[in-house]
């Protein structure tokens, strides 16, 4: 399952395996196994080929941003001018 960014998803709405939410998405109703939602209200539709095959993690995970909370921030090769903290 993947849910894009500024979706909007009803209470009591089931979403599970293979299902993909398309961003800014208004979910309605339950959506059906191997789907695509897309628009306001939700368009259910086929989920295309190259989208059906089980969720890995490198479909949604991102690299490490340099700010990031859990970042090793102590590692890093820092500017001597830049202040131990702010």
């Amino acid at each position: 399952m993947l849910i894009g960014g500024g979706c909007t998803i009803l209470p009591g709405v089931t979403i599970g395996e293979r299902r993909f939410v398309a961003a800014g998405t208004l979910v309605t109703k339950d959506i059906p196994p191997r789907s695509f939602v897309v628009g306001r209200p939700g368009r259910i539709e086929p989920l295309p080929a190259h989208l059906d095959h089980p969720n890995s993690a490198h479909l949604w995970q991102q690299q490490r941003d340099l700010w990031h909370p859990a970042a090793d921030n102590a590692a890093l090769d820092w500017p001597a001018d830049w202040p131990e903290r702010y």
